[in-house]
């Protein structure tokens, strides 16, 4: 059974960590299954979407709504 990893974009560590820098980090470790929670701004359905079909995800919308957005990202 895979486990889903599970990301936390609606707040960086620091000044200089950038969220989408994170999240490709992520994807490119190929997991089977990533939940990644973020705000529209900061990682918007149609840059999802794309990233997911670059690095081989089919990406879902599992919730959206009160300023936040979560994605599932599931290996094609």
């Amino acid at each position: 059974m895979s486990r889903i990893r599970e990301l936390d974009l609606t707040s960086s560590g620091s000044c200089s960590e950038n969220p989408l820098t994170t999240l490709l980090d992520v994807l490119k470790k190929q997991d089977t299954e990533v939940r990644v929670k973020s705000k529209p701004e900061i990682l918007p359905e149609g840059l999802a979407r794309l990233l997911g079909l670059r690095y081989g995800y089919e990406v879902v919308v599992l919730e959206a709504g009160g300023g936040l957005v979560e994605y599932l990202f599931k290996r094609k």
